[in-house]
Parts: C-alpha cells; sequence; structure tokens
C-alpha cells in the first residue's frame, strides 16, 4: 500500500500537470477564440466541442476571457447548446448595442437587423425591425414571423454574390441538408436581409406578406 507522504506526492504532480496543460489551452484556445478572423474563431469553437475538456476546463476558460462575446460563446459549448459563432439570443432592446444593422425599412430608412430562427426543422435567416414582436422571415412563398430568433452579432463582410465565391459563410441548414446563406437585396427602395440556399441563384427575401426571389444582392463572406 502507498504511503500518505507518496500519495500526496504524486497528486501533486498529476495537479501541476494538468494546471501547466490547462494554460497551455488557455493561450492557445483563448488566442483562436478572440481573433479578428471568422473562421479561426469558428474553427477555435468547433475544435473546443470535439475536444475532451472538462467542465472545470471550459470554465476556467471563461474566466480568462476577456471579451463577453467569448465568455457567452464558451457558456454556451459548457451547456451544450453551442450555435456558429455570431448567433446569440439576446433580449430585444439588447439588439441595436450588440448587432450592428444590415438592411434598411421604409418609409423612414429605419435600421433592420440579420436574424435566424427554425420553422419546421429548416434554419431561416430573415430581419428584424426594432418595432417588431418578432422577426420577419421568408418561408415558401410566405412571409412568416417567428417570434424565437437569434441575432447576427458576428463579423462578415457584404459582397456581391458570385456563384465562384469559396468565402461565403454556411449559416444552417434546410431540413433536407442543404447550406444556407445570409443575403441582402434592394427592393422597394429599402435593403432587405434574407436567405439563399445552397444549389439556387436567387436570393429569397420576405416582404409585404410574401417572398420576393431577388437575382441581384449581396452575400455574407468571410473577411
Amino acid at each position: 500500500m502507498i504511503s500518505t507522504p507518496l500519495t500526496s506526492f504524486l497528486f501533486c504532480c498529476i495537479l501541476g500537470v494538468a494546471f501547466l496543460h490547462a494554460e497551455e489551452i488557455d493561450k492557445a484556445l483563448l488566442e483562436a477564440l478572440e481573433s479578428d478572423s471568422f473562421r479561426v474563431r469558428e474553427k477555435a469553437t468547433k475544435d473546443l466541442i470535439d475536444s475532451k475538456l472538462t467542465i472545470a476546463q471550459v470554465e476556467q476558460l471563461i474566466a480568462a476571457a476577456e471579451g463577453p462575446e467569448t465568455r457567452h460563446r464558451l457558456g454556451l459549448v459548457l451547456l451544450g447548446k453551442y450555435e456558429l459563432i455570431g448567433w446569440v439570443k439576446i433580449p430585444l432592446e439588447d439588439i441595436p448595442k450588440r448587432a450592428k444593422p444590415c438592411g434598411t425599412e421604409l418609409p423612414e430608412n429605419k435600421s433592420l437587423y440579420l436574424v435566424k430562427a427554425q420553422h419546421e426543422g429548416s434554419d431561416v435567416i430573415g430581419k428584424y425591425l426594432t418595432e417588431w414582436p418578432g422577426g420577419n422571415f421568408p418561408v415558401g412563398e410566405v412571409e412568416v414571423m417567428i417570434n424565437d430568433f437569434q441575432v447576427w452579432i458576428g463579423k462578415g463582410v457584404w459582397r456581391k454574390w458570385d456563384v465562384k465565391s469559396a468565402k461565403k459563410i454556411p449559416m444552417g441548414k434546410t431540413k433536407e441538408g442543404k447550406s444556407i446563406y445570409a443575403v441582402r437585396a434592394e427592393h422597394q427602395n429599402g435593403t432587405h436581409p434574407g436567405t439563399m440556399v445552397e444549389g439556387e441563384t436567387k436570393a429569397r427575401i420576405s416582404w409585404g406578406g410574401s417572398v420576393v426571389h431577388l437575382e441581384n444582392f449581396e452575400i455574407l463572406e468571410s473577411e
């Protein structure tokens, strides 16, 4: 049987190795999670989800993180509720503080925000105006208001859509497994966020209760 002093010594050695390993994880992961690059942040978070880190190690990352958005993403990982980096569910009144407008709504050119929801097994991207009780989304050929949605607070660049682009950011999937992308297009003197489905060449924008399919639009891409 191992003596008490030897047991204590071995236990301290194990703790020391674990502590050093945790410090290495902190430094490497936090640098990546707080990177200015969307792709780097996305890969780091996915690697974190797939890793064998313990709850205590994730909590240590949260304590060491400087940015509130990084701590929030780590909290989602900890809770097993991870979503693609950039999408968060926040109180409606906080949206203007956390998210950047990406469109306008007439008649007063009020700001529209990029939002995502689930509808009948599919992800869908749409728009939100702070005066609305929910987001408006293009579903089938109908504009649907959904109250339970997430807001995009991540980084990216709006570029004119090109079928050859390799930088478009997958934002979710349809129930058939096709990727969806965030787009925005001008319509009726406004700029409206919406959805493009993998394999299609037109943006789906909800407007006036219906869905408008537009050929000229911008798509959100990684920097």
